[in-house]
């Protein structure tokens, strides 16, 4: 069970808060408003189940307890990272099931909250998605960043995703910053992904390969000859999601490339 300790210069403990609820709790932030309300916030596991539940809530300073806000578990997963604005209007971000009722994937959850008026949204792949930090952006938007599954069997690599003002998300445009790494082999790696076109695939043979490009539907739409480690452009294709496969004389490797062109 997590707990809150305030503490003076000295590292002096001035009081002690914890949950008294008899469940499992996780608070992941912490972070106090302009009303010197200490705002807790993370993961409540009840002791009726198995499912994860976004938790947070609110400390007077004296450490009394304000109120807390537990969501249910078919939709919410946790609250990974929370910040406040000038508005004293908390934002958080974490895992979210929005539409499969705690079955199926995960999305990028993004929740608000104005002392429990409330709202969420979500954003999302294919695949099984987590937010782990969020901050403002210069035209009122949001910045999210968090983990995605979308690129590979049993790997986690990096999502980013930026909305506006209004918090819409278009589905096209989400990215992905890290090296996508073979199924065949962790070693493996296609970068940078997305790409404008223009990649490089790192093998452990520095030999002639064959290269093959698909669509999603299974087409054949290009091939070339490929040397490791050398930058190599798409030429002619529209933007969209290729699958790429590598062929030496002793092994094959398949990668996801997203094609994202200006």
């Amino acid at each position: 069970m997590s707990r809150v300790w305030k503490m003076n210069s000295d590292l002096d403990s001035l009081w002690t808060w914890a949950p008294f609820d008899p469940a499992e709790f996780a608070i992941n932030c912490l972070f106090e408003d302009s009303f010197h309300r200490i705002i807790f916030s993370g993961n409540m596991l009840p002791d009726t189940g198995q499912v994860f539940r976004f938790w947070y809530g609110f400390l007077d300073n004296p450490g009394t307890f304000g109120w807390q806000l537990i969501q249910p578990p078919c939709y919410l997963k946790n609250i990974r990272r929370g910040i406040l604005d000038s508005n004293n209007v908390s934002y958080y971000t974490g895992g979210i099931y929005p539409d499969y009722f705690s079955f199926g994937n995960s999305d990028v959850g993004f929740w608000r909250d104005s002392v429990g008026w409330h709202n969420f949204h979500n954003f999302g792949a294919l695949q099984d998605e987590d937010g782990m930090d969020l901050d403002f952006t210069a035209d009122g938007g949001m910045a999210l960043i968090g983990t995605t599954k979308n690129y590979g069997p049993g790997v986690n690599n990096i999502f980013f995703v930026k909305v506006g003002p209004d918090y819409h998300y278009n589905e096209t445009d989400y990215a992905h910053y890290t090296p996508v790494s073979s199924p065949e082999a962790a070693d493996v790696k296609l970068c940078p992904n997305p790409s404008r076109g223009t990649f490089r695939i790192d093998l452990p043979d520095n030999i002639e390969c064959r290269m093959d490009v698909f669509n999603l539907q299974g087409m054949h739409v290009a091939s070339d000859r490929y040397y490791p480690g050398e930058a190599y452009t798409l030429r002619g294709l529209s933007n969209g999601v290729y699958l790429i496969k590598i062929t030496s004389e002793h092994q094959s490797y398949n990668f996801r490339l997203i094609l994202q062109q200006d």
